[in-house]
């Protein structure tokens, strides 16, 4: 089975450069929500297989053989990234404007939050 790597970034930016960055190198977007994306970068398989199976099985499993090899290779090989927007924001305690965690003071109030 294949396994389902984790990216976490911290911003909306960075987790749009990083989708970005990955359908470059070739991945699909299989689920896309508010704050995750799947991504799947499909195996069927080498070609030198796929021939190998077809001469010694596929001529008589009217290549069935080679399905089965490549729904194996799909299942089994494909690459699946998964990109989760963590919360990087909260609430200032005084005036409720949005904050970022590793702020010490609120920018819309000056209150120290730490």
């Amino acid at each position: 089975m294949s396994t389902t790597r984790i990216r976490k970034p911290r911003t909306e930016r960075e987790y749009e450069e990083i989708i970005d960055e990955l359908i470059t190198q070739g991945y699909k977007i299989q689920n896309r929500g508010t704050a995750s994306t799947k991504l799947i970068k499909a195996s069927y398989g080498s070609v030198i297989a796929h021939i190998i199976i077809f001469v010694f099985l596929g001529w008589w499993t009217f290549l069935v053989a080679n399905l089965i090899y490549l729904a194996y290779n799909y299942v089994s090989n494909s690459d699946e990234v998964l990109v989760k927007l963590t919360e990087t924001t909260d609430r200032c305690p005084k005036c409720q404007a949005e904050i970022l965690l590793q702020d010490v003071h609120c920018s819309n109030c000056g209150a120290k939050l730490k």
